[in-house]
């Protein structure tokens, strides 16, 4: 076999043809030359396999689309494929092959035109689909870097496929999508931060399997396993989706370790298959990921869960997720099922996750389990166990907000390792660094920042040997105010920055005296509302709400603001104030006896705190009454906080002052000296003592679309009313404390459930299952640092800057927590498509749009009835 390098097209045919006569051999293609384009037709390379390369990997070759048909024994590597300088189309993709055999893509760069999310504007550009590999068999397609497309790779029709370490990012569509497999390996793949569409315009997915007509061959013996698909806080994705379009199902699918971090529900779901094994899978919520229905849709984010629907013979175990379940009954028996509304369960799913509700950049080290989790090892992929690091030094942050006061932070770098052992506090030195300049020092520090909105925090750790690594990591610091009315400024829908929503008033109710200047009168009619679109009214776990209010005449009792199904505060004639408060711990009344008097201003004031298992009725700075109360209010649902009486007739009296905070507590931090370039010393300055772990707000549940009216009873209601989901899903069975598991025995028979789903099949009995025991905390041997490292901090940059993403997700971050179930969509943009492709005059050739045509099915409609 023979080398020969070639500069142009000319020579690589000249090529081809000297080294296919003889016995094969390799086409070395020069980085300097080109750009290339690559065409095999009817060549038999059983007896003279040749490959195709660039000359100097470190110059890849530019080659503009690979085309294969009928021929076989051919492999392209080290190749930088982009066909967006071309100025025709490109109807076959940068890569097609077809009734073809043993053709292998390895190592290679792909890249497209599109260039973020594809909402069908023209400042967006709509990526061409990467290729299609069709009717052919013994593909390889392993460890190329792919971005920048519609759709990635698709693959129909094929025997004996392996599709493994890649890497995928910047797609507007799919990552990886086909049917019609016999033997696939889908494993090892990496794929996140997609741009994601409208998904009127494509449904996303990071891997999508579908049956195919009954001319093509049918899909078994798939293998999707270990890869790690991340939202990673952009557009979101559904996971894994093997779905079924024609009726033909699937035979032998097995997925186990891939880890999936989202905001749609289908994380892994199977559709009419038989023999199904789902194992040790992590599949966990993305608060800050979207997806966008419509052009007029607000973006939106969902639980991802498991399932597996219509299918028989299936095993399903070891997995972490928020629901899983087998023909509609719950699997939680041998599963790991996570909270995300209690921050006081043992299974919240914050408390076990470095910093899964991330914002900014963000990688697979903000997705993995704390050190501390007893899953670690026990459930889930092992991508997602804290122990599955083998990095020289990482530096890795966790992040918690003081349940007390937004501004307060404490961050931790105790999941940081090195070469797999976590750092205890004298294994390394531990360096802050704010966006304000200042810096501190120690494993687990506290910061009280001074504004609101993303900061951006630095954590580099450096050990003995010269050894560091950085990371940045951005934050949402709230502000502890929600609402604060003076009514100075025309109340009217969309005043104060879009907080005020549907004012019912006259002229004389809105220039009524005040305490100061002007109040609002409330005459039994006239009322406003605080908008559900701020996110910051729901889930909250402490508040306050004060007024100044003189009412006009006792008699005229009534209510003076409520949110129904959440609070409500009235008097009666006698001058009683009553606060009625809802939360998801139950149901809480407090009583202020002869609090009012009659037209005089007095200040009325609300104050919750779970932490305190404390309700308050004060007025004019007076505790009048008291009562135990925890739990948190209820996420977004059909209404705001009305000021007034929306269904009835309100108290009568004037309103001046209207606040709502989330009522914080001092708390007691000794700063950092403002100095971004400490002396290097060889002992850290010793961190503050940590304050308590805070937890998480819970996550906000699946707005639903109408706005509301019909008005519930006026008595309080005792639940809150529940959202609409998808699919009627089982309760999720408490989670004991994890203890070590045996191997995932056959899937247990699913008891029935009360809601209406398909009948389960039978699954085999397995042994019980033992919970893991929590994993104690690894201590490695500490060792003198040494004035090597701290040298290496003070030569170390303060890290990459992070991304800043969406008003939207710093608005989404506000309430960390969310609802269970439900999917739907994700987002895109478009714009004039890239051309792409040299010659086309080809013969029996089908364009790439006429056999999708054919073979595809439309945009997931399937899909969309499942998760309607």
């Amino acid at each position: 076999m023979s080398d020969i390098v070639v500069t142009n097209n000319e020579e690589f045919e000249a090529a081809f043809a000297t080294l296919g006569a003889a016995d094969g051999g390799k086409i070395l293609l020069d980085g300097s030359g080109g750009p290339y384009a690559l065409r095999f037709r009817d060549y038999d390379g059983a007896d003279r396999p040749i490959s195709v390369t660039s000359l100097d990997p470190d110059v890849p070759a530019h080659v503009t689309s690979v085309y294969v048909q009928n021929s076989s024994h051919l492999s392209f590597s080290d190749l930088y494929i982009d066909s967006t300088s071309l100025t025709e189309p490109n109807w076959f993709g940068d890569v097609y092959v077809r009734d073809s055999s043993h053709i292998s893509f390895t190592d290679n760069e792909m890249s497209g035109a599109a260039n973020g999310f594809w909402d069908g504007s023209a400042d967006v550009v709509e990526g061409d689909d990467l290729g299609l590999i069709r009717a052919s068999d013994n593909i390889v397609f392993s460890g190329n870097e792919m971005h920048g497309y519609n759709q990635g790779m698709q693959f129909l029709d094929i025997d004996t496929l392996e599709y493994t370490e890649n890497e995928i990012y910047e797609m507007q569509g799919d990552g990886f999508r086909g049917g019609g497999f016999r033997d696939a390996n889908i494993s090892d793949n990496y794929m996140h931060d997609f741009y994601g569409s409208l998904q009127t315009l494509n449904h996303s997915d990071f891997i999508q399997l579908w049956d195919i007509p009954a001319q093509h061959g049918p899909t078994f013996n798939v293998t999707i396993n270990n890869n790690v698909l991340d939202s990673a806080g952009g557009a979101a994705g559904q996971g894994i989706f093997v779905e079924t379009d024609f009726d033909r199902g699937f035979e032998g699918i097995h997925i186990e370790g891939n880890l999936v971090h989202s905001g749609m529900g289908h994380g892994i779901t199977v559709d009419q298959a038989d023999g199904v094994t789902i194992v040790n899978n992590t599949v966990v919520h993305d608060v800050t990921a979207y997806s966008i229905a419509t052009d007029t849709a607000d973006p939106k984010t969902y639980a991802p869960w498991i399932k597996a629907i219509e299918s028989t013979s299936v095993i399903m175990s070891g997995n972490i997720s928020g629901i899983v379940s087998i023909n509609g009954a719950s699997a939680s028996a041998d599963n790991y099922l996570l909270d995300y509304i209690d921050p006081n369960a043992d299974n919240y799913a914050f408390d076990h996750f470095v910093n899964m509700g991330g914002e900014g950049s963000t990688d697979i080290r903000d997705i993995r389990l704390q050190y501390d989790s007893p899953l670690n090892g026990q459930y889930g992929a092992p991508a997602s166990w804290a122990t599955s690091v083998s990095e020289p030094v990482e530096a890795v942050i966790r992040a918690d907000v003081a349940t007390e006061n937004n501004s307060v932070w404490t961050f931790s770098a105790e999941n940081s390792n090195a070469d797999g052992d976590f750092l205890a506090e004298d294994d390394a030195v531990f360096k802050w660094t704010f966006g304000d300049g200042s810096v501190d020092y120690g494993q687990t520090v506290q910061k009280a920042f001074d504004g609101e909105g993303m900061q951006d925090v630095v954590l580099t750790v450096a050990i003995p040997g010269g050894l560091s690594d950085s990371i940045t990591r951005s934050f949402v610091v709230q502000s502890n105010t929600i609402a604060e009315i003076d009514f100075t400024e025309n109340l009217a829908n969309g005043a104060y920055d879009g907080l005020i929503a549907n004012v019912v008033a006259s002229n004389a109710n809105l220039t009524a005296d005040g305490v100061s200047g002007r109040g609002f009168f409330l005459d039994g009619v006239s009322r406003f509302d605080l908008s559900r679109e701020n996110l910051d009214l729901f889930s909250l776990e402490r508040f306050e709400i004060s007024f100044d209010f003189k009412p006009e005449d006792l008699q005229a009792s009534g209510q003076i603001f409520e949110m129904t199904k959440t609070m409500k505060l009235e008097f009666n004639e006698n001058g009683d104030l009553e606060y009625w408060l809802q939360t998801d711990q139950g149901q809480s009344t407090v009583v202020a006896e002869d609090a009012l008097s009659e037209s005089q201003w007095q200040k009325i004031t609300v104050a919750y705190s779970s932490q305190d298992n404390s309700l308050a009725l004060k007025v004019d700075g007076v505790e009048l009454a008291n009562v135990e109360a925890s739990g948190a209010t209820p996420p977004k649902a059909f209404w705001g906080l009305t000021v007034g009486d929306a269904f009835s007739t309100s108290a009568v009296g004037t309103i001046d002052n209207f606040f709502v905070g989330t009522n914080p507590t001092e708390l007691a931090i000794e700063q950092p000296a403002d100095d971004p370039e400490p002396a290097p010393q060889p002992e850290p300055e010793p961190a503050p003592e940590p304050q308590p772990q805070p937890e998480p707000d819970p996550q906000p549940q699946p707005e639903p679309e109408p706005e509301p009216e019909p008005r519930p009873q006026p008595a309080p209601q005792p639940e809150p009313e529940p959202e609409p989901e998808p699919e009627p899903e089982p309760e999720p069975d408490p989670q004991p404390e994890p203890e070590p598991r045996p191997q995932p025995a056959p899937q247990p028979e699913p008891e029935p459930q009360p809601e209406p789903q398909p009948e389960p099949d039978p699954q085999p009995e397995p042994e019980p299952r033992p919970q893991p025991s929590p994993q104690p905390e690894p201590q490695p041997d500490p060792e003198p640092i040494t004035a090597n490292a701290s040298a290496v901090l003070a030569a170390q940059d303060d890290g990459d800057t992070g991304n800043f993403i969406s008003r939207f997700l710093n608005a989404l971050l506000k309430i960390f927590g969310l609802g269970k179930d439900d999917d739907d969509p994700t987002p895109a943009p478009p714009a004039e498509a890239a051309a792409t492709t040299g010659e086309t005059s080809l013969d029996s050739v089908v364009p790439i749009t006429e056999i999708l045509d054919e073979t595809m099915p439309e945009e997931d409609e399937e899909d969309l009835e499942l998760t309607a």
